[in-house]
């Protein structure tokens, strides 16, 4: 793939890295970054400023992980009112707040009392869940392709969010010289 995309106007030097959404724009504005890939759940990225530009590629919603031994082991939503009753999980490996406020941003304001915390170990976050002591809330689409199947977590959909959905998106600098070569990554992904 990267035999196509790379021309003889443009040195395709490859580095992948795993950083948090904060991060990975600011490396974006300052250049230090072509292309970043992140996960915009409902922080309203498409106000970027900067002259960042944002693309989607994929989309889907955000799920709500419960044990099989919780209360919500046979229902077919978790109601986000009951969402107070144990810590609400995220998995990100930099200490960022970033998908902590997204999702706080989405629950009404009548809802008070959530204790989320960030998880730096899937693992660590998966065996939490099981064990009914918190539950997570997770990517639909994504955890399927990337986590284990866990026969002790049931993953719903969250009924009472003003906005569960979530989308990956690139982000670039408008102004980026390496504009063309940009373009050609992201038509690979449609």
């Amino acid at each position: 793939m990267f035999d196509y995309i790379a021309t003889s106007e443009h040195q395709l030097d490859l580095k992948i890295t795993h950083e948090g959404v904060n991060h990975l724009l600011a490396d974006v504005s300052a250049g230090l970054v072509d292309l970043a890939t992140v996960l915009d759940y409902g922080s309203g990225l498409n106000q970027l400023n900067n002259g960042l530009v944002s693309q989607t590629i994929f989309e889907g919603e955000m799920l709500m992980g419960v044990s099989v031994l919780s209360q919500w082991q046979k229902a077919n939503s978790f109601p986000i009112a009951d969402a107070p009753q144990l810590p609400v999980l995220y998995y990100t490996s930099e200490d960022s707040h970033y998908l902590r406020d997204s999702f706080l941003a989405t629950v009404p304001k009548s809802i008070t009392g959530i204790r989320s915390a960030r998880i730096a170990n899937i693992e660590q976050m998966q065996m939490l869940v099981a064990m009914n002591k918190a539950v997570a809330f997770y990517p639909s689409k994504l955890y399927k392709r990337f986590l284990p199947d866990n026969e002790h977590i049931r993953y719903l959909p969250i009924s009472g969010l003003t906005d569960q959905r979530y989308q990956i998106k690139f982000i670039y600098s408008g102004t980026s010289p390496k504009q063309r070569l940009i373009e050609k990554i992201i038509n690979l992904t449609n």
